[in-house]
């Protein structure tokens, strides 16, 4: 099994020196998913999203921005 191929999209600088990487991840079956990257100090949290998770925090972040 070879490894996916990831491509950065997008870096945001966000408060408390943290940062945000957006990636997205190709794998050989044809499956793509977005990866969240957040770096704080030394530590890293990544998550991995299918477009139905991306697509409900994008709905709850629109809605959080509204208000």
């Amino acid at each position: 099994m070879t490894e996916p191929t990831t491509e950065l999209l997008h870096e945001i600088n966000a408060p408390y020196a943290r940062r945000l990487r957006i990636k997205n991840v190709s794998h050989d079956s044809g499956m793509n998913m977005i990866q969240l990257e957040i770096k704080e100090g030394h530590r890293f949290t990544m998550v991995d999203l299918d477009p139905a998770s991306a697509t409900e925090l994008k709905n709850q972040l629109e809605a959080w921005l509204e208000k």
